[in-house]
């Protein structure tokens, strides 16, 4: 049974790897920083995470977990974890962690499918398992900016003259290359934007996706702006949450603005919309029906999830 115990001081809660897996638990731990204000959380990521969490004041620690670690070395990160005695283990990534640290509340490890759920769902309802925190928490713990972060957004706006609320968001990258809408779409829409609303599109995303982006920007040179490497991802946060609308690939940035509550529109490929989907008040998302791509290039490598984005 859930427990409703409010002795409870150190809190461990152990999320996932990938940046937008890390997003999707984010709800789980509002509810647990909201309902124990006076606990110690610690959360556990892996390192693709860090750059969402480390500098965050509203947790105790921010836990490293190298899935690439060997075996030794995960033996010797679970004696340290034991040491500092938790009360209470949310696992969401199912495993028998919590079992070795022996706290006193812990998630249950079996699984209830729900082949309609969402994955921010599923988590909850993991949560659920171990404490009765069925409201949603009202503020958002997960995401902390500092000064640097400002002035970083504020040179920006200077440099590129845009403002609050006066301009788009676009991801157009992707780590997997069937999950990539082409470039030529995102340029057209820009354009489109720019010249019905006069809103620019800043175009968001890592150093990886700085190519793909100056594509865009070539295509249409006054509708957007190439800001892919040059923000760190909380930077990035901070533009989405100031957007007017964000239209992105299935990535990280569209669970952050999910997470956010801001307007979005998603562009899907393999992954499935009913399990991923962007999850804010306002969203719409759209996935073209899956044919083979094996003949580009590109995504050859990527045979299992091939499909193309064409539409």
């Amino acid at each position: 049974m859930p427990s409703i115990v409010t002795s409870i001081n150190n809190i461990l809660i152990i999320s996932l790897s990938n940046i937008g897996d890390l997003v999707l638990t984010f709800p789980v731990i509002d509810r647990i920083k909201a309902n124990y204000p006076q606990a110690k959380v610690s959360v556990v990521i892996g390192p693709k995470g860090l750059g969402l969490l480390k500098r965050n004041h509203h947790f105790h620690d921010v836990i490293i977990f190298d899935k690439t670690h060997s075996a030794w070395q995960k033996f010797l990160w679970l004696l340290e974890q034991r040491k500092k005695k938790y009360d209470c283990v949310i696992d969401l990534r199912n495993t028998m962690i919590p079992f070795f640290l022996n706290p006193k509340i812990k998630t249950s490890p079996f699984k209830k499918k729900d082949p309609t759920e969402h994955m921010r769902d599923k988590h909850i309802r993991k949560m659920l398992t171990a404490l009765d925190l069925s409201q949603e928490a009202r503020e958002r713990f997960c995401l902390d900016y500092n000064d640097i972060d400002r002035r970083r957004i504020d040179h920006l706006k200077e440099k590129f003259h845009f403002q609050d609320g006066q301009y788009l968001i676009m991801a157009p990258g992707s780590a997997n290359p069937g999950k990539r809408w082409p470039w030529r779409h995102f340029a057209r829409t820009a354009q489109k934007v720019m010249d019905q609303y006069s809103l620019p599109s800043l175009l968001i995303g890592d150093r990886m996706d700085a190519d793909f982006a100056e594509e865009i920007v070539r295509e249409a040179p006054k509708a957007a702006i190439n800001l892919c490497g040059v923000t760190t991802i909380l930077q990035s946060a901070m533009l989405i949450e100031k957007a007017v609308l964000n239209i992105m690939n299935d990535s990280a940035p569209m669970h952050i603005a999910s997470y956010l509550d801001k307007p979005v529109i998603a562009i899907f490929g393999p992954s499935s919309p009913l399990h991923y989907g962007p999850w804010s008040a306002q969203n719409k998302f759209f996935q073209k029906p899956p044919r083979s791509f094996l003949s580009n290039p590109s995504v050859k490598k990527n045979k299992k999830n091939a499909q193309a984005l064409l539409s």
